[in-house]
């Protein structure tokens, strides 16, 4: 008898809260779960909604095509809305949905977590209106019957009083689906700037100011059609500013500090003697990327940029080189103390100067790219000075959806730097603006083949915040973890332990659904085992007390998942190394009584070479089970010859 058993600590999640009716996102992930691919439903913002009421909505532009496309809606039950990223399409959805769907119907937001778009897996009931964004690239292109698929989808939901507007953009529609859907898609422009800037100071308590925006120097903002999101930005400008005089300083700020970059801080300052402008220019930039670091830093990160751009020096160049204090001059960097600043009257100047080297200085791209990856990784670089750098790279990667440039963190990061990463990779992938594009780019790493740096990135970013607060999304990213893994990967092992402490029911059923898929059955074996290696996971898979093994359902689906898990593995795998250490844990009496006869439920069927070796070891524990196996083999021979 187990008398020194102690029940398994198994805490408990708080219930996550949901707005607008929306669906709780852990049932979305089982519901819509199909091959691997589910779609999350997402509550919409009350900003959002109450940017879609009567006295707040804007009409875009082009409306001539406004009724056709309420009309299609009504008709089909689904239309495609297509335009260039942050062109305010999800607020013309919601306002088409609310125009067309009884007052007070639910609306949702649906994110894809897929990597090949498929209707199967679509909700079927996840409320009266859903806006379907299909604005990112999927790693594989969807079958040629995605588009009828999705337009018959559109019909089956009408029928069921339901409606789905689909987001994209021209780039990822075109050739994939557009021809199947080509009369129920349509492009809507952006709406006026202007009116959106003044609703938008209304909206924050700043209606004296709706008169600055007549103001001559605003005259080209408006005529170079700012996107919506862009126009947002700038009325949170103007609402904070202190008074109208520093309206010129707003401007500058908006437009990226344009005239000041290219004519004034791109040359040297007049100083003796003055450094040639590359040298400036690849100080100017280090400062930008290292803003308020040590001058060394930046001097340290100028010398790898110009390798980079191909300037070679030896010694004699070296010794006749510009001090660092006239670099620093030069490029009007000022010096505070044992640090620099790069011009502090001026608000993001040094975000303004690394857009400006990314747009404008396209041709020395691929240079630049090697150096942020060097510069990341550098050992030479204090990490205080680092962590900056790196939030500064995933903010602009992910403001200008730039793959590349957010790849830059793919490189072999210490510890310590890969903390830094795995803080601002978490911190974007759930902002409200642009997460969709960062989850969507972790997708993509996993997806294919990569290295293991990237696979432990990933699962530490899906262990940590980001697996606390969306753990449907960390999941299917742990889950392709687990297939691309070679060998053992403690971060994977940590992130599924932790999720099993904090999500249990949602980690439980992902595992189920990966085991019970042929396709995703080593995924679901790897994630498995690591479950039943933790303390919190065999908690999970037992129950805090033992209960589970009392439980006639959960006890024959712990005895499928165990037999899978175990079916053709040897002593010398992690299934066999993961079921000695039960037989440790049984004789230590650590698990609950009862586990010996639910492994010999699981190893008696085939009493495989696996079984064989596990109770040639002779210990307590394997001795009974085999004793136990035994007794279930003629019992189940008794029964068959009586039948």
């Amino acid at each position: 008898m187990n008398t020194r058993f102690s029940p398994l600590a198994l805490p408990v999640a708080p219930a996550p809260t949901f707005h607008n009716n929306a669906p709780n996102v852990a049932q979305g992930y089982i519901q819509n779960f199909y091959n691997g691919q589910y779609v999350v439903p997402e509550p919409v913002p009350d900003a959002d909604l109450e940017a879609t009421f009567d006295r707040n909505f804007i009409e875009p532009a082009e409306t001539e095509h406004w009724e056709s496309a309420r009309k299609a809606l009504r008709e089909h039950g689904i239309i495609v809305l297509s335009g260039p990223p942050g062109s305010g399409l999800k607020i013309t959805a919601l306002r088409l949905l609310r125009l067309e769907l009884p007052m007070g119907s639910p609306l949702t937001y649906l994110e894809p977590d897929w990597s090949k778009p498929q209707v199967k897996a679509l909700p079927r009931k996840m409320g009266e209106g859903c806006v379907l964004n299909m604005s990112l690239r999927s790693p594989e292109v969807p079958d040629e019957s995605f588009g009828r698929n999705l337009t018959e989808y559109g019909r089956q939901r009408l029928g069921d009083g339901h409606l789905t507007i689909v987001l994209t953009t021209p780039e990822v529609w075109e050739g994939m689906t557009a021809s199947d859907t080509q009369a129920l898609t349509f492009r809507f422009g952006p709406p006026d700037a202007k009116t959106l800037v003044g609703r938008e100071l209304r909206r924050l308590g700043a209606s004296d100011r709706v008169s600055w925006l007549s103001e001559p120097g605003f005259s080209k903002v408006w005529a170079s059609g700012p996107r919506p999101d862009d126009a947002l930005r700038l009325a949170r400008m103007i609402s904070s500013a202190k008074h109208q005089d520093s309206l010129q300083d707003i401007l500058d700020e908006f437009t990226g500090w344009l005239h000041y970059i290219e004519d004034t801080l791109l040359y040297p300052a007049e100083i003796t003697p003055k450094p040639d402008v590359l040298t400036t220019r690849s100080v100017l930039w280090s400062a930008a990327l290292l803003n308020e670091g040590s001058p060394r830093s930046v001097i340290t990160s100028s010398d790898l940029l110009l390798k980079e751009l191909g300037v070679s020096r030896d010694l004699k160049d070296i010794a006749q080189d510009t001090t660092t204090p006239k670099k620093l001059r030069a490029a009007r960097i000022t010096l505070d103390g044992d640090h620099f600043v790069l011009d502090s009257t001026r608000s993001n100047l040094d975000r303004a100067v690394l857009r400006h080297l990314l747009k404008e200085f396209s041709g020395i791209r691929g240079p630049v790219l090697r150096w942020l990856r060097t510069l990341l990784s550098s050992t030479s670089i204090p990490k205080q000075d680092v962590g900056p750098a790196i939030d500064k790279v995933v903010a602009l990667a992910a403001e200008g959806s730039d793959n590349e440039l957010l790849k830059t963190l793919h490189t072999d990061l210490t510890s310590a730097r890969r903390a830094l990463a795995v803080r601002a990779l978490t911190a974007a992938a759930l902002d409200p603006e642009h997460g969709a594009y960062v989850r969507n780019q972790l997708y993509r790493w996993v997806k294919g083949k990569t290295s293991e740096d990237v696979l432990s990135l990933v699962a530490k970013i899906c262990g940590g915040e980001l697996g606390v607060q969306r753990p449907d999304i960390a999941l299917t990213r742990l889950r392709l973890v687990a297939e691309h893994a070679p060998g053992d990967c403690p971060e994977l092992d940590e992130a599924l332990s932790r999720l099993a402490e904090v999500h249990p029911t949602e980690t439980l059923k992902a595992v189920h659904n990966w085991l019970d898929d042929p396709e995703l059955r080593n995924a679901g074996r790897c994630a498995f085992l690591v479950l039943a290696g933790s303390t919190q996971g065999r908690a999970l898979l037992l129950g805090r007390h033992g209960e589970r093994l009392d439980l006639p359902e959960e006890r024959a689906r712990l005895v499928r998942v165990w037999r899978v898990a175990v079916k053709g593995q040897e002593l010398d795998s992690p299934a066999g190394r993961t079921l000695l250490e039960w037989g440790e844990l049984m004789d230590s009496d650590v698990l609950p009584p009862g586990t010996d006869y639910l492994l010999a439920e699981v190893l008696e069927p085939s009493l495989s070479l696996l079984a064989m070796e596990l109770f040639g070891t002779r210990t307590p524990a394997w001795q009974r089970v085999r004793d136990a196996a035994m007794v279930i083999r003629e019992n189940r021979k008794s029964t068959e010859s009586v039948t």
